[in-house]
């Protein structure tokens, strides 16, 4: 992935877990049912605290969208993931909601 371009610095990594999986399946009218694994996006030793890389990831993407004055409005934008616990998905909002003076 990296010589691909893409960033992996904000991977978080976890020993007691295998990496996650997604199945898609179509029926014959094309429509899709998916079969998530959760693995290590369901795995957090608190669901009280939000993981450090999160944090970090939430403020670099932000501050990114506004150093680049390009589409400003998405710094006011944090798109939840549904493969992740819902517990995290509400701390990262929180967190992203505590911290939007960082963002303009």
């Amino acid at each position: 992935m990296t010589e691909a371009g893409v960033s992996l610095h904000a991977l978080r990594r976890i020993a007691e877990a295998k990496t996650g999986l997604a199945l898609i399946f179509l029926n014959p009218k094309r429509e899709n049912s998916i079969v998530i694994i959760g693995g290590s996006n369901i795995f957090y030793k608190s669901l009280d605290v939000l993981p450090e890389e999160y944090q970090k990831a939430i403020r670099e993407c932000m501050n990114f969208i506004v150093k680049i004055q390009i589409l400003k409005f998405l710094a006011s934008i944090l798109m939840l993931q549904r493969e992740i616990t819902q517990e995290i998905n509400v701390l990262a909002a929180i967190y992203a909601r505590k911290n939007s003076n960082l963002f303009k």
